[in-house]
């Protein structure tokens, strides 16, 4: 029996797929603040949530890749993420915060870096 095919997560900008991303990483910070007074703890103070989305791009020739500057980064244009991950959908919008672009000239590849930076998601139903 063949082993199954696992995607552990597929990111879309808007509606556009990053068709390989090699790596990514999604922090959701909450940004609560313990309160602690004279007597001690007395609860947490509500923060706003901050969403962050660090990929890999390995395919010079994506759609993404090669409109990303010109389409996002620098007119600072805002887009749609959404995020899909173990079963659970996420979409928040935000803007490209960062972009790194390595060439490799012995093998004639492009890679990219990227962090998107937003709000707080929206989980949607699968």
């Amino acid at each position: 029996m063949a082993n199954p095919v696992v995607r552990t997560s597929v990111i879309y900008i808007d509606g556009l797929k990053v068709r390989f991303a090699k790596s990514n990483t999604y922090d959701l910070n909450t940004n609560n603040q313990a309160q602690v007074g004279v007597e001690g703890y007395v609860g947490h103070s509500r923060g706003a949530n901050i969403s962050k989305l660090d990929f890999d791009e390995v395919v010079p020739t994506s759609k993404l890749q090669s409109g990303v500057l010109k389409k996002y980064i620098l007119p600072g244009k805002d887009c749609t993420v959404t995020y899909l991950m173990g079963g659970e959908t996420l979409m928040f919008e935000g803007c490209f915060e960062q972009a790194t672009f390595t060439g490799e000239s012995m093998n004639g590849t492009l890679n990219g870096k990227f962090t998107v930076v937003g709000g707080k998601p929206k989980a949607l139903l699968n």
